[in-house]
């Protein structure tokens, strides 16, 4: 039997997984209807957080992950989704 420890330590991880996945499908949801990433700041409204702070933070997961890209010049919309990062949509769904 897990640990009270073990146990939160799985739902953070898990509550990480969702934003990581659910800030994906958001940024594919803006580049499709805009043609171009949303903010920082848009992200963070959008997942609830309160700062484009924690929004950093899971777009810094997604570019560790390899499913998202981020331009050479670093630009806070310079955001691209690679192929593994389409894939983990789509198995998403």
């Amino acid at each position: 039997m897990a640990s009270r420890a073990e146990l939160q330590a799985e739902r953070r991880d898990q509550a990480r997984t969702n934003d990581a996945l659910e800030a994906l499908r958001f940024i594919r949801s803006c580049v499709g209807e805009r043609g171009y990433p949303p903010s920082r700041r848009e992200l963070a409204e959008h997942l609830g957080m309160r700062s484009a702070d924690g929004a950093q933070k899971v777009v810094n997961r997604l570019v560790e992950d390899g499913v998202i890209g981020i331009g050479a010049n670093k630009s806070p919309r310079a955001i691209t989704i690679t192929e593994s990062g389409m894939v983990e949509i789509e198995e998403a769904l």
